[in-house]
């Protein structure tokens, strides 16, 4: 009988794959999760029932520890970016590692106004 070779582990070069990244524990176990009212009123506003879904859905995640796809944008706030429609984006920052506050709601369009109007925010809290 022939024996067989040894299978070797495929490496990233050979998968097509770039760099996988998988947290094994979140600093945010349970996190409160509160608003302003200027992101209150941009999400009641919200047309795009399957975004203002997906935005929720978003939100009952990170309340539960998981921020999912975020980006700092500088001076302790960061974005919580929505891969549906306009590029929806909220803009949040954390007190005392479990409360999230939400400053501001957007879209790419208006990103650079609504970072500059969420680090405003954040030096208020």
């Amino acid at each position: 009988m022939a024996r067989q070779a040894a299978a070797q582990p495929l490496r990233l070069e050979q998968s097509g794959l770039e760099k996988v990244s998988i947290p094994i524990h979140s600093p945010f176990l349970n996190c409160v999760v509160q608003q302003t009212e200027d992101v209150a009123q941009w999400r009641a506003g919200l047309k795009d029932l399957r975004a203002a879904t997906a935005i929720r859905r978003r939100l009952e995640r990170a309340a539960a520890g998981n921020l999912g796809d975020v980006n700092a944008v500088g001076e302790g706030v960061s974005e919580m970016r929505i891969g549906l429609g306009a590029g929806y984006r909220l803009y949040y920052t954390v007190r005392e590692r479990v409360v999230v506050f939400l400053l501001v709601g957007g879209v790419k369009s208006t990103q650079t106004a609504d970072i500059r109007r969420a680090i405003d925010m954040a030096k208020e809290i």
